[in-house]
């Protein structure tokens, strides 16, 4: 019971923030005040009346989904080649994977804009791109890695003994039998990439300002609850993505238990 209440205390706390910034987000006041003096739908009304809001949504949306396509392809490839392989290395190669979750994302960010800035593509949304690959794709491998641990090869030989192909035995056994470890996966690395915030301090440029950058340039000037307005709706679009995520592949597939 004790347990149980210091649970909720430390679930509280971490939420509260949270629901706080929902909260003022239907204020009707034109500054900070909690709680609201009355609700209105006026911030939200400005985000979208907001050209440079919507903009940064863009590319948000764009970056994420990009990135998560194309951290797919490559994480289900790196999955399968860590499971299949007999290489004595294949733990060491593993954490490589891994180590962008070992750095500090601040300090990811730059060392990355270092890089960039030697090749010329600062700025662009090829290095925004580049950069959301790499810290997604450890959430993908481990994703898809789980799933795989699942998965009983006893279905692809009965495939092979029938004479099904090598790719033919790929796409129509061992893709449908993973394929909720790939929508969590997917949905996981949209999550990473459209909530991002150190990275884009670094790597941002005029036209590929990202959601998270543009609520704090936009706070440096203004103080009003339109930037809670964002918020709400950056966290309303991950909790959907969160509970379509749990609905088909279930929380606890994704971190590869029963």
């Amino acid at each position: 019971m004790i347990f149980r209440g210091v649970l909720i205390a430390i679930y509280s706390f971490l939420l509260a923030p949270v629901v706080i910034v929902c909260i003022v987000a239907f204020s009707s006041d034109s500054s900070f005040v909690f709680p609201p003096p009355g609700w209105s739908l006026r911030w939200f009304r400005a985000f979208f009346d907001n050209r440079e809001f919507l903009s940064s949504l863009v590319v948000s949306l764009e970056l994420a989904v990009v990135a998560s396509a194309v951290s797919l392809v490559i994480g289900l490839a790196a999955a399968m080649g860590l499971k299949e392989s007999q290489l004595r290395g294949v733990r060491a190669i593993e954490l490589l994977f891994m180590s962008p979750l070992f750095i500090p994302r601040l300090l990811v960010g730059v060392l990355l804009f270092l890089l960039f800035l030697q090749t010329a593509i600062q700025g662009s949304f090829l290095a925004l791109f580049l950069a959301h690959l790499l810290i997604v794709l450890p959430y993908v491998v481990r994703t898809i890695a789980a799933s795989l641990q699942d998965l009983d090869p006893a279905f692809a030989e009965a495939a092979r003994t029938m004479g099904a192909s090598r790719a033919r035995c790929f796409f129509e056994v061992t893709i449908p039998l993973i394929k909720t470890g790939l929508i969590g996966a997917l949905l996981f690395a949209f999550s990473v990439s459209f909530t991002d915030f150190y990275l884009a301090l670094f790597l941002t440029g005029h036209d590929t300002m990202t959601l998270p950058m543009q609520m704090f340039y936009y706070l440096e000037w203004q103080q009003d609850p339109v930037v809670a307005a964002a918020s709400t709706i950056q966290i309303a679009l991950i909790l959907v993505i969160a509970v379509v995520m749990d609905r088909i592949t279930g929380i606890s597939r994704i971190f590869g238990r029963k």
